[in-house]
């Protein structure tokens, strides 16, 4: 049945965008379906459609950066979510995504650089973090505990702050 349904969405999306090809909303919800039906090079076929008429929506583009990870296109999801966080860099979604990208490819500065911007947003965002099992892990494996130094609005926060996380 869930089948069905799909394949008659996705049917009336291709028949709109026969009839107005740059509609944004419809293309959105076209590449969505083809996410959530598995079909990740049409998707990602799609949100790259979207992005050329609206080339500043964070969601679409992070959207996208998802996709990409998923098809091992690490380089180019990077380049999303980068986007996204400079769009607007309290969208925190992006962040986790980034820190993937660089455990992937074994890049501890980078890590380093995100733990230093969220440190400036908020020491709430960075411990909800730095309390999962999955970046615990990153940073017994990078070594990172001992080299963490920020300085917060508030305080500084020694590396002995981030080895209760990480011990």
């Amino acid at each position: 049945m869930k089948l069905k349904k799909t394949r008659f969405a996705k049917n009336l999306f291709l028949k709109a965008l026969s009839l107005e090809k740059s509609n944004t909303e419809v293309i959105f919800k076209l590449a969505k379906l083809y996410s959530f039906s598995g079909q990740k090079i049409l998707a990602i076929e799609q949100f790259e459609n979207f992005i050329i008429y609206e080339p500043f929506n964070k969601y679409a583009i992070h959207e996208l950066g998802k996709l990409l990870i998923q098809v091992n296109q690490f380089e180019r999801a990077e380049e999303c979510f980068r986007k996204v966080t400079d769009l607007d860099p309290n969208f925190e979604k992006s962040y986790p995504f980034l820190i993937k990208i660089y455990k992937t490819q074994n890049k501890k500065e980078k890590v380093m650089e995100i733990f230093e911007k969220l440190i400036t947003f908020s020491e709430c965002i960075l411990s909800w973090f730095l309390s999962r099992e999955s970046f615990k892990k990153l940073l017994k494996s990078q070594n990172i505990s001992n080299e963490l130094r920020f300085k917060s609005k508030k305080e500084s926060v020694e590396g002995k702050f981030f080895e209760q996380f990480v011990n």
